[in-house]
């Protein structure tokens, strides 16, 4: 419908529902598929865009990233995270930008899926600032994640007071979102009690 009513094929409804379509095969596993609409979306996005750069089309390669994570193609992720992040960056006034907080948090699961956990850690910190930068309340949830998150990279890496930091932040901030989140909660109990099992075995073994 919406090519037939454009003259030359173009415009910013068909980018928009080439976007739900590639996000709508995304959701249901389609990733190749997802692929295609994303790149087409992509496309159009920056014939309607100044000089290609624009909000939107730093969306649609951030969810190119995602898509590729997905599909584990972990470098051609990271690429269209770095273009992602690029743009957003010369959009924002401050450097302070929800876009750029999503996309360092795709950045930094990108890594930890690669089991690059030094550089996991570095851009989820990133993400952490800014997301608190942006508004602490509003993103609870979020910020209560990757906190969790840091948590379990600061665990494996044997930095177990720094892990236990990091799971004391998140669960207080697990308590006080809404809605609420039960399974998340009684996950980091256990973490957190499986720390102290730990600490007091290799006490009573010295």
């Amino acid at each position: 419908m919406y090519r037939k009513l454009s003259q030359n094929g173009v415009s910013e409804d068909i980018a928009c529902t080439l976007h739900n379509l590639a996000y709508n095969y995304g959701v249901m596993g389609q990733y190749s598929d997802a692929e295609e609409y994303y790149k087409q979306s992509l496309a159009m996005c920056r014939v309607f865009s100044q000089s290609g750069v624009s909000e939107d089309v730093a969306h649609v390669l951030n969810n190119l990233g995602i898509n590729y994570t997905a599909m584990e193609q972990y470098s051609d992720a990271e690429d269209y995270y770095i273009q992602a992040l690029a743009m957003y960056r010369e959009l924002s006034l401050n450097g302070v930008s929800k876009g750029i907080a999503l996309v360092l948090h795709s950045l930094a699961y990108n890594y930890k899926t690669m089991a690059q956990y030094s550089d996991a850690e570095i851009y989820y910190k990133q993400a952490l600032a800014m997301y608190r930068d942006l508004s602490p309340d509003s993103h609870r949830q979020t910020i209560a994640s990757i906190l969790d998150t840091l948590g379990d990279i600061s665990e494996a890496a044997n930095r177990n007071r720094q892990a236990r930091k990091y799971y004391k932040q998140a669960l207080s901030l697990y308590g006080q979102a809404e809605p609420a989140s039960p399974l998340s909660i009684t996950a980091i109990k256990d973490k957190l009690e499986s720390l102290k099992t730990r600490k007091t075995t290799r006490c009573a073994i010295l």
